[in-house]
């Protein structure tokens, strides 16, 4: 990822393979199971996760919800996915996924910054927000494809 005073990156290992964690990315209503903050997913694109393709999801809390997309901006299947994603007015970031295959396991990285909304004028808030969420949703997204093996 680019530089930025936001930008955080998390890694987890998984015990499932690469393929399993990356069906769940590929996947775009597994988003709500595994990105904190996520609600629901309201449609997706059919070509997802295709570059271009877009889900449409809920994010946050009552009463602070945000109705908005995110946008697959670069996909190399099955290891990496590069997303635009938009909770307006609170964040836009771009994320990228990394699946690598380790063994019988995976590990999954996960980079992202703020590009964006009042995340963007409170950087130190933000990456500590930031750093608490990326690493509850890798280990939600961990948690997912190991069960999905099953």
């Amino acid at each position: 990822m680019v530089g930025s005073d936001t930008a955080v990156r998390v890694q987890a290992h998984s015990s499932a393979d690469a393929e399993a964690v990356w069906r769940c990315l590929a996947d775009p209503y597994s988003f709500a199971g595994w990105v904190a903050g996520t609600v629901t997913i309201r449609r997706a694109d059919p070509q997802w996760p295709a570059t271009g393709a877009r889900l449409y999801h809920q994010f946050g809390r009552w009463p602070l919800r945000s109705r908005d997309h995110t946008t697959v901006l670069d996909c190399e299947p099955p290891h990496r996915i590069r997303l635009s994603a938009a909770a307006r007015p609170f964040a836009r970031v771009e994320a990228e996924v990394t699946v690598v295959a380790e063994g019988a396991g995976t590990l999954v990285m996960l980079g992202e910054r703020v590009v964006g909304g009042f995340g963007a004028r409170f950087p130190r808030l933000t990456r500590a927000v930031q750093l608490r969420r990326n690493r509850r949703s890798l280990d939600r997204l961990v948690r997912l494809a190991e069960a999905a093996r099953r």
